[in-house]
Protein backbone atom coordinates (compact mmCIF):
# COMPACT_ATOMS: atom_id res chain seq x y z
CA UNK A 1 0.00 0.00 0.00
CA UNK A 2 2.84 2.37 0.92
CA UNK A 3 4.66 1.57 -2.34
CA UNK A 4 1.53 2.34 -4.39
CA UNK A 5 1.10 5.67 -2.58
CA UNK A 6 4.70 6.67 -3.31
CA UNK A 7 4.30 5.75 -6.98
CA UNK A 8 1.07 7.76 -7.23
CA UNK A 9 2.74 10.75 -5.55
CA UNK A 10 5.60 10.64 -8.05
CA UNK A 11 3.18 10.56 -11.00
CA UNK A 12 1.31 13.63 -9.81
CA UNK A 13 4.45 15.46 -8.76
CA UNK A 14 5.69 15.37 -12.36
CA UNK A 15 2.59 17.23 -13.53
CA UNK A 16 4.06 20.72 -13.55
CA UNK A 17 5.79 23.22 -15.83
CA UNK A 18 8.86 21.82 -17.52
CA UNK A 19 11.18 23.16 -20.18
CA UNK A 20 12.02 20.91 -23.15
CA UNK A 21 15.23 22.07 -24.79
CA UNK A 22 14.73 19.85 -27.83
CA UNK A 23 11.59 21.77 -28.83
CA UNK A 24 12.55 24.99 -27.04
CA UNK A 25 9.14 24.70 -25.35
CA UNK A 26 7.69 24.94 -21.86
CA UNK A 27 4.79 22.60 -21.08
CA UNK A 28 2.46 23.04 -18.13
CA UNK A 29 0.32 19.95 -17.64
CA UNK A 30 -2.45 19.09 -15.13
CA UNK A 31 -2.11 22.16 -12.94
CA UNK A 32 -4.16 24.48 -10.77
CA UNK A 33 -2.39 27.81 -10.52
CA UNK A 34 -2.34 29.82 -7.29
CA UNK A 35 -2.84 33.56 -6.97
CA UNK A 36 0.45 35.26 -6.11
CA UNK A 37 2.52 32.19 -6.95
CA UNK A 38 4.51 32.73 -10.16
CA UNK A 39 5.82 29.83 -12.20
CA UNK A 40 9.59 29.94 -11.86
CA UNK A 41 11.89 28.18 -14.34
CA UNK A 42 15.46 28.89 -15.38
CA UNK A 43 14.44 28.80 -19.04
CA UNK A 44 11.13 28.95 -20.92
CA UNK A 45 12.02 28.86 -24.63
CA UNK A 46 9.83 30.44 -27.32
CA UNK A 47 6.74 28.20 -26.98
CA UNK A 48 4.31 27.69 -24.11
CA UNK A 49 1.82 24.81 -24.02
CA UNK A 50 -0.86 24.79 -21.30
CA UNK A 51 -2.90 21.56 -21.17
CA UNK A 52 -5.31 19.97 -18.68
CA UNK A 53 -5.32 23.19 -16.65
CA UNK A 54 -8.05 23.54 -14.00
CA UNK A 55 -9.45 26.65 -12.38
CA UNK A 56 -8.34 30.25 -13.02
CA UNK A 57 -5.17 31.63 -14.59
CA UNK A 58 -3.91 34.80 -12.93
CA UNK A 59 -2.15 37.88 -14.23
CA UNK A 60 0.91 36.95 -12.13
CA UNK A 61 0.96 33.23 -13.01
CA UNK A 62 3.97 33.80 -15.28
CA UNK A 63 6.74 36.38 -15.10
CA UNK A 64 7.35 38.74 -18.00
CA UNK A 65 8.35 36.41 -20.84
CA UNK A 66 9.28 38.42 -23.96
CA UNK A 67 10.79 35.28 -25.52
CA UNK A 68 7.47 33.43 -25.83
CA UNK A 69 6.20 33.66 -29.41
CA UNK A 70 3.77 30.73 -29.53
CA UNK A 71 1.13 29.75 -26.97
CA UNK A 72 -1.39 26.91 -26.92
CA UNK A 73 -4.25 26.55 -24.42
CA UNK A 74 -5.80 23.11 -24.88
CA UNK A 75 -7.81 20.29 -23.36
CA UNK A 76 -8.40 22.29 -20.19
CA UNK A 77 -11.18 23.38 -17.86
CA UNK A 78 -10.20 27.00 -17.21
CA UNK A 79 -12.75 28.92 -15.14
CA UNK A 80 -11.27 32.39 -15.56
CA UNK A 81 -8.37 34.28 -17.12
CA UNK A 82 -7.52 37.34 -15.08
CA UNK A 83 -7.25 40.57 -17.10
CA UNK A 84 -3.60 41.34 -17.73
CA UNK A 85 -2.50 37.70 -18.07
CA UNK A 86 -1.44 38.25 -21.67
CA UNK A 87 0.69 41.25 -20.67
CA UNK A 88 3.37 38.73 -19.70
CA UNK A 89 3.84 37.80 -23.37
CA UNK A 90 4.43 41.06 -25.28
CA UNK A 91 5.99 39.32 -28.30
CA UNK A 92 3.36 36.61 -28.75
CA UNK A 93 2.89 35.87 -32.46
CA UNK A 94 0.75 32.70 -32.50
CA UNK A 95 -2.13 31.88 -30.13
CA UNK A 96 -4.11 28.63 -30.31
CA UNK A 97 -7.13 27.86 -28.11
CA UNK A 98 -8.47 24.38 -28.83
CA UNK A 99 -10.55 21.50 -27.50
CA UNK A 100 -11.22 23.04 -24.10
CA UNK A 101 -14.05 21.65 -21.98
CA UNK A 102 -14.32 24.85 -20.02
CA UNK A 103 -13.02 28.28 -20.95
CA UNK A 104 -14.02 31.88 -20.19
CA UNK A 105 -16.11 33.67 -22.77
CA UNK A 106 -14.07 35.48 -25.39
CA UNK A 107 -14.28 39.08 -24.22
CA UNK A 108 -12.13 42.19 -24.27
CA UNK A 109 -11.57 41.79 -20.53
CA UNK A 110 -9.99 38.35 -20.93
CA UNK A 111 -7.76 39.62 -23.73
CA UNK A 112 -6.75 42.87 -22.10
CA UNK A 113 -3.13 43.52 -23.03
CA UNK A 114 -3.17 41.00 -25.87
CA UNK A 115 -1.55 40.96 -28.33
CA UNK A 116 0.30 43.73 -30.21
CA UNK A 117 2.41 41.36 -32.34
CA UNK A 118 -0.06 38.51 -32.85
CA UNK A 119 -0.20 37.33 -36.47
CA UNK A 120 -1.92 33.92 -36.08
CA UNK A 121 -5.05 33.26 -34.00
CA UNK A 122 -6.68 29.82 -33.97
CA UNK A 123 -9.82 29.00 -31.98
CA UNK A 124 -11.59 25.68 -32.47
CA UNK A 125 -13.71 23.08 -30.73
CA UNK A 126 -14.17 24.90 -27.43
CA UNK A 127 -17.20 25.58 -25.26
CA UNK A 128 -17.67 29.36 -25.41
CA UNK A 129 -21.16 30.73 -24.85
CA UNK A 130 -20.18 34.21 -26.02
CA UNK A 131 -17.68 35.55 -28.54
CA UNK A 132 -17.03 39.28 -28.71
CA UNK A 133 -15.40 40.27 -32.01
CA UNK A 134 -14.17 43.46 -30.34
CA UNK A 135 -11.21 41.43 -29.03
CA UNK A 136 -9.71 41.87 -32.49
CA UNK A 137 -9.28 45.59 -31.89
CA UNK A 138 -5.84 45.13 -30.31
CA UNK A 139 -4.73 42.53 -32.88
CA UNK A 140 -4.07 44.79 -35.86
CA UNK A 141 -1.03 42.73 -36.92
CA UNK A 142 -3.17 39.62 -37.41
CA UNK A 143 -2.59 37.80 -40.72
CA UNK A 144 -4.26 34.43 -40.16
CA UNK A 145 -7.57 33.84 -38.33
CA UNK A 146 -9.13 30.38 -37.92
CA UNK A 147 -12.36 29.91 -35.93
CA UNK A 148 -14.16 26.57 -35.94
CA UNK A 149 -17.21 25.18 -34.11
CA UNK A 150 -18.09 28.48 -32.47
CA UNK A 151 -21.47 30.23 -32.80
CA UNK A 152 -20.62 33.63 -34.27
CA UNK A 153 -24.13 34.57 -35.35
CA UNK A 154 -24.37 37.12 -38.18
CA UNK A 155 -21.25 38.81 -39.53
CA UNK A 156 -22.34 42.42 -39.15
CA UNK A 157 -20.93 45.55 -40.76
CA UNK A 158 -17.25 46.18 -39.97
CA UNK A 159 -16.99 42.85 -38.16
CA UNK A 160 -13.26 42.78 -38.95
CA UNK A 161 -12.68 46.49 -38.53
CA UNK A 162 -8.99 47.41 -38.29
CA UNK A 163 -7.72 44.02 -39.47
CA UNK A 164 -6.37 45.20 -42.81
CA UNK A 165 -3.32 42.91 -42.50
CA UNK A 166 -5.39 39.71 -42.55
CA UNK A 167 -4.41 37.41 -45.41
CA UNK A 168 -6.32 34.22 -44.56
CA UNK A 169 -9.63 33.80 -42.72
CA UNK A 170 -11.36 30.47 -42.04
CA UNK A 171 -14.73 30.41 -40.24
CA UNK A 172 -16.06 26.83 -40.24
CA UNK A 173 -19.09 25.37 -38.40
CA UNK A 174 -19.77 28.83 -36.96
CA UNK A 175 -23.57 28.92 -37.54
CA UNK A 176 -23.29 32.01 -39.71
CA UNK A 177 -26.66 32.70 -41.32
CA UNK A 178 -26.27 36.28 -42.51
CA UNK A 179 -23.37 38.34 -43.80
CA UNK A 180 -23.68 42.11 -43.92
CA UNK A 181 -22.57 43.77 -47.16
CA UNK A 182 -19.86 45.67 -45.26
CA UNK A 183 -18.62 42.84 -43.03
CA UNK A 184 -15.36 42.39 -44.97
CA UNK A 185 -14.71 45.98 -45.99
CA UNK A 186 -11.41 46.34 -44.08
CA UNK A 187 -9.86 43.10 -45.38
CA UNK A 188 -8.12 44.70 -48.32
CA UNK A 189 -5.11 42.33 -48.19
CA UNK A 190 -7.09 39.10 -47.84
CA UNK A 191 -5.89 36.30 -50.13
CA UNK A 192 -8.10 33.43 -48.93
CA UNK A 193 -11.57 33.40 -47.36
CA UNK A 194 -13.09 30.11 -46.17
CA UNK A 195 -16.69 30.05 -44.94
CA UNK A 196 -17.54 26.32 -45.22
CA UNK A 197 -20.29 24.43 -43.39
CA UNK A 198 -22.30 27.40 -42.18
CA UNK A 199 -25.94 28.38 -42.79
CA UNK A 200 -25.59 31.27 -45.23
CA UNK A 201 -28.64 31.52 -47.50
CA UNK A 202 -27.69 34.52 -49.63
CA UNK A 203 -24.67 36.64 -50.49
CA UNK A 204 -25.61 40.25 -51.20
CA UNK A 205 -24.03 41.85 -54.29
CA UNK A 206 -21.00 43.87 -53.24
CA UNK A 207 -20.25 41.83 -50.12
CA UNK A 208 -16.73 41.09 -51.41
CA UNK A 209 -16.22 44.38 -53.25
CA UNK A 210 -13.09 45.42 -51.31
CA UNK A 211 -11.34 42.05 -51.53
CA UNK A 212 -9.28 42.96 -54.59
CA UNK A 213 -6.44 40.56 -53.67
CA UNK A 214 -8.63 37.55 -52.88
CA UNK A 215 -7.50 34.46 -54.80
CA UNK A 216 -9.56 31.71 -53.14
CA UNK A 217 -13.16 31.73 -51.87
CA UNK A 218 -14.68 28.72 -50.10
CA UNK A 219 -18.48 28.71 -49.69
CA UNK A 220 -19.18 24.97 -49.63
CA UNK A 221 -21.75 23.40 -47.34
CA UNK A 222 -24.01 26.44 -46.95
CA UNK A 223 -27.66 26.95 -47.95
CA UNK A 224 -27.26 29.17 -51.01
CA UNK A 225 -29.57 28.14 -53.86
CA UNK A 226 -29.27 31.06 -56.26
CA UNK A 227 -26.05 32.54 -57.64
CA UNK A 228 -26.75 35.56 -59.83
CA UNK A 229 -23.09 36.41 -60.35
CA UNK A 230 -23.44 39.74 -58.58
CA UNK A 231 -22.23 38.08 -55.38
CA UNK A 232 -18.73 38.14 -56.85
CA UNK A 233 -18.51 41.81 -57.78
CA UNK A 234 -14.99 43.11 -57.18
CA UNK A 235 -13.22 39.75 -57.08
CA UNK A 236 -11.04 40.52 -60.06
CA UNK A 237 -8.14 38.33 -58.86
CA UNK A 238 -10.11 35.28 -57.72
CA UNK A 239 -8.62 32.03 -59.05
CA UNK A 240 -10.44 29.31 -57.11
CA UNK A 241 -14.12 29.15 -56.14
CA UNK A 242 -15.77 26.35 -54.12
CA UNK A 243 -19.58 26.12 -54.15
CA UNK A 244 -20.23 22.39 -53.60
CA UNK A 245 -22.92 21.50 -51.05
CA UNK A 246 -25.24 24.47 -51.61
CA UNK A 247 -28.11 22.68 -53.44
CA UNK A 248 -27.87 25.18 -56.27
CA UNK A 249 -30.96 25.47 -58.49
CA UNK A 250 -30.18 28.77 -60.23
CA UNK A 251 -26.83 29.81 -61.67
CA UNK A 252 -25.86 32.69 -63.94
CA UNK A 253 -22.58 31.34 -65.34
CA UNK A 254 -22.15 34.19 -67.80
CA UNK A 255 -22.30 36.84 -65.08
CA UNK A 256 -20.05 34.81 -62.77
CA UNK A 257 -17.39 34.51 -65.47
CA UNK A 258 -17.71 38.22 -66.25
CA UNK A 259 -17.04 39.15 -62.62
CA UNK A 260 -14.24 36.58 -62.19
CA UNK A 261 -11.89 37.20 -65.13
CA UNK A 262 -8.99 35.23 -63.57
CA UNK A 263 -10.97 32.20 -62.42
CA UNK A 264 -9.01 28.97 -62.95
CA UNK A 265 -10.95 26.38 -60.97
CA UNK A 266 -14.48 25.94 -59.66
CA UNK A 267 -16.10 23.33 -57.41
CA UNK A 268 -19.78 22.91 -58.14
CA UNK A 269 -22.64 20.39 -58.31
CA UNK A 270 -25.57 20.73 -60.72
CA UNK A 271 -27.64 17.71 -59.70
CA UNK A 272 -30.80 19.81 -59.19
CA UNK A 273 -30.79 21.13 -62.79
CA UNK A 274 -32.49 19.57 -65.77
CA UNK A 275 -29.93 17.51 -67.64
CA UNK A 276 -29.70 19.68 -70.77
CA UNK A 277 -29.29 22.86 -68.74
CA UNK A 278 -26.66 21.25 -66.49
CA UNK A 279 -24.64 20.00 -69.47
CA UNK A 280 -24.83 23.44 -71.07
CA UNK A 281 -23.45 25.06 -67.93
CA UNK A 282 -20.57 22.57 -67.76
CA UNK A 283 -19.68 23.24 -71.39
CA UNK A 284 -19.84 26.99 -70.88
CA UNK A 285 -17.41 26.78 -67.97
CA UNK A 286 -15.00 24.51 -69.83
CA UNK A 287 -15.11 26.70 -72.94
CA UNK A 288 -13.49 29.40 -70.81
CA UNK A 289 -10.60 27.08 -69.89
CA UNK A 290 -11.76 26.78 -66.29
CA UNK A 291 -11.12 23.49 -64.50
CA UNK A 292 -14.15 21.91 -62.83
CA UNK A 293 -13.21 20.14 -59.61
CA UNK A 294 -14.27 16.45 -59.64
CA UNK A 295 -16.01 16.99 -62.96
CA UNK A 296 -17.38 13.44 -62.99
CA UNK A 297 -19.48 14.23 -59.91
CA UNK A 298 -21.00 17.51 -61.11
CA UNK A 299 -24.05 16.08 -62.90
CA UNK A 300 -26.71 13.70 -61.63
CA UNK A 301 -25.93 10.01 -62.22
CA UNK A 302 -28.39 9.60 -65.10
CA UNK A 303 -27.27 12.86 -66.73
CA UNK A 304 -23.62 11.90 -66.30
CA UNK A 305 -24.19 8.67 -68.24
CA UNK A 306 -25.82 10.54 -71.12
CA UNK A 307 -23.08 13.17 -71.10
CA UNK A 308 -20.33 10.53 -71.16
CA UNK A 309 -21.88 8.92 -74.25
CA UNK A 310 -22.05 12.27 -76.03
CA UNK A 311 -18.46 13.25 -75.29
Amino acid sequence: MKTAFVALFLIFSTHCCEYNGQNDETKCNSLEFEKGKTVSLKKYGNKLDLSLIRGPIYSDTFPLLPGIKEMTLRSSNISDIEPGFFNSFPNLETLTIKINHGFPNITTGVFKGCCPKLNTFRIYDNNFRYFDNQVFKTMNKLEYLWIEKQNLGPLEANYFSGLSNLKKVRLQHCQIKRIDQNAFDDLTNLIRLDLPTNQVEKIQPGTFKNLKKLEELQLSGNSIRNFTGGEFNGLTNLKRLELVGNKINSLNVEKILENLPKLERIGIKLTLFECDRAKSLVEKIQENNIEIKNVNEVLSDSCQKDYSKET
